[in-house]
């Protein structure tokens, strides 16, 4: 049992080495790999003699399937993240471990949300925004304030997706007031990157709702206070390379 603990957690860390070359490279056959390296963990890491780390595995496995099918833009592989997720839930229990548990919820959603962008209808968009909720009351500004940063912006993407699928500026105007949300989190001295994206999402949100409501006007002063330094520009909202 020894020698196949050890195994186990050789190959779940040349999975993680494999997803993290994959994502930073874009390059699919990485991420293919580490699906299936992970997958091979999962023989070793059995459900009934180690839940716990069943359940860390199970959401490697869907983070990088959710990297993959967001990539690929592969419907059944995001169907396959979801699924992965909400296995690993089944085995973390909020009271035990509310943070990891909070986690799982956020990446559940990212993955819901993702496939809910390549879907007609909006029922993958609300159980998205579902489980941001759920994630909310785990990953708290004050516990976790990056982490619940990062649940604020996502939450404002699928706002944003939303939005743009409806005729009023509601959705919109919630899409921005999470982006200014996720903007108290992530101070620009200390993550940089993640507050110019944001910055870019807010000013592709508050110019679909100026476009909306026929105020280029006012737009064009809130543009000025977003980017203070930006010439006329066309935006679009960004995720982060993670998904997140």
């Amino acid at each position: 049992m020894r020698r196949l603990d050890r195994s186990g957690r050789t190959a779940y860390n040349f999975a993680c080495t494999l997803r993290t070359l994959g994502a930073r490279q874009g390059n699919e056959p990485l991420l293919i790999a580490a699906v299936d390296a992970f997958e091979a963990v999962l023989e070793v890491r059995k459900r009934e003699a180690n839940p716990g780390g069943w359940a860390k595995t199970q959401r490697q496995l869907g983070e990088t399937l959710r990297m993959l099918g967001q990539r690929s833009g592969d419907r059944e592989v995001l169907t396959k993240a979801v699924a992965t997720f909400g296995a690993a839930l089944g085995e973390t229990a909020r009271d035990a471990s509310p943070l990891d548990w909070g986690r799982t919820k956020m990446a559940l959603g990212i993955a819901l949300a993702r496939l809910g962008e390549r879907e007609e209808g909006s029922t993958r968009l609300l159980e998205a925004r579902a489980a941001f909720q759920d994630a909310l009351g785990e990953l708290t500004a004050d516990r976790v304030p990056l982490e619940w940063a990062k649940l604020q912006n996502n939450l404002g993407n699928l706002f944003m997706e939303l939005g743009r699928r409806e005729t009023e500026t509601a959705r919109l105007r919630q899409a921005a007031d999470a982006y200014r949300l996720a903007l108290v989190g992530q101070p620009r001295d200390l993550v940089p990157l993640d507050w110019a994206q944001t910055q870019h999402n807010l000013g592709a949100v508050l110019e679909v709702i100026g476009e909306r409501e026929r105020d280029m006007a006012a737009l064009g002063s809130v543009r000025s206070s977003v980017y203070p330094a930006a010439g006329p520009v066309t935006w679009r909202p960004l995720s982060a390379p993670d998904g997140g």
